[in-house]
């Protein structure tokens, strides 16, 4: 999301209007769900996406049938042969779509757009709050820790309860026909009042013990779903950036000082994969007594039956160890590091998913391809 918004704020800099088209609600088989958004420029072309196929090309077509018309609108597309636009789709399912124009002359966008910039420039948890009455935008918000709720095409006063459902891990719509089942009963909200909560940034880092050749494998993957790594390494030749792309930073220490450079919260990811056991087991002990949400390790079953032994000699818990997701990543017979990194990315991205809706994941299943040491890089049993 933050390099979507980048490429936007590039636009308005350049003097550039788009419509921002984005799914405020679905049902059904939609390929997205509320909160996908896409940026349809005047000569076609795209920044984002809601989806892809038949229900974004009618998404351009529909934005630049009205391109440079001030305003804001909304169309309901069928994704069957039957209802409002219907897109004759196998899936089934109907995608309702908000479009605004954006102007590059208008100070209260640029304002706007400015401001959630500077939100992932300081890594802030950022909601993008949109109100739509009758299918129309009428108003943008900004939330964030820091600075609070802020509007910017004009003054809303939101009640308390209202407040208290819209930031959440995932799109949050309330009002008029919403799809979740947390409605309220707001007096403060007219009929046809639609209140859109959106995430755009979740603070959280993703913290890599190690920067071998697993581990440069594994940050531009999950960089580009919306982690955001970051290396610590003891050896100063692994904490230079090129070998990291799309890293947030490198951190040059001893894994025996990490609680001492690293404050670990319950939004960050550990992944531990240095060079050697003794490293691993520094780390771990330090990395367990955090709230870290996933703590994922490296290692084939001896090793992780020794280390079990170990951390339960050292005073640790089962219900501690429990914590620890090993062998790491989903099984798909990885071998390679590459195939290793989207391994590891897919249990990330499943993880995070079952945090944002409030459910709790059911745990690894181990991996048939138990991962060992050789030469300082983790490779697969052969």
């Amino acid at each position: 999301m933050e390099h979507f918004f980048a490429d936007l704020n590039r636009a308005l800099s350049e003097g550039k209007s788009f419509i921002l088209a984005g799914i405020i609600a679905s049902k059904g088989s939609a390929p997205r769900s509320s909160g996908a958004k896409m940026a349809v420029f005047e000569n076609g072309d795209i920044a984002g996406t809601i989806g892809g196929g038949a229900i974004e090309h009618a998404s351009i077509q529909a934005a630049l049938e009205r391109f440079g018309k001030q305003g804001s609108w909304s169309r309901v597309f069928s994704l069957s042969g039957n209802g409002e636009n219907p897109l004759n789709m196998a899936c089934g399912g109907q995608v309702e779509v908000s479009f605004i124009f954006i102007d590059p002359g208008d100070a209260r966008i640029i304002d706007l757009f400015g401001q959630i910039r500077e939100g992932f420039k300081q890594n802030l948890d950022l909601w993008l709050v949109t109100k739509c009455v009758c299918g129309e935008t009428k108003n943008l918000g900004l939330y964030d820790p820091v600075h609070g709720l802020r509007f910017f095409m004009g003054r809303e006063i939101l009640s308390k309860s209202l407040k208290a459902r819209l930031f959440k891990g995932t799109p949050v719509r309330i009002g008029e026909n919403t799809d979740i089942p947390e409605t309220i009963n707001d007096t403060s909200m007219p009929e046809a009042t639609v209140w859109l909560s959106e995430p755009l940034n979740d603070s959280g880092y993703t913290y890599i013990f190690g920067g071998g050749h697993v581990a440069q494998a594994l940050v531009p993957v999950i960089g580009a779903v919306d982690f955001k790594p970051v290396i610590y390494e003891d050896r100063e030749d692994f904490c230079r950036m090129e070998l990291f792309p799309g890293a947030h930073h490198v951190i040059f220490g001893g894994f025996d000082q990490a609680a001492e450079k690293i404050t670990l919260t319950k939004k960050d990811y550990v992944v531990i994969m240095t060079r050697g056991h003794r490293c691993d087991y520094q780390v771990l002990t330090q990395v367990l007594k955090s709230p870290a949400a996933y703590i994922g390790v490296m290692g084939s079953r001896n090793k992780i039956e020794q280390t079990k032994q170990k951390l339960l000699a050292d005073g640790f818990s089962p219900e501690e160890i429990d914590r620890i997701h090993w062998p790491i990543g989903l099984p798909i017979k990885a071998q390679t590091p590459a195939e290793i990194a989207v391994s590891v990315a897919a249990q990330m991205i499943c993880i995070r998913a079952e945090l944002r809706e409030g459910t709790q994941y059911q745990g690894h299943i181990p991996c048939p391809a138990h991962m060992e040491e050789r030469d300082g890089l983790k490779c697969p049993e052969r």
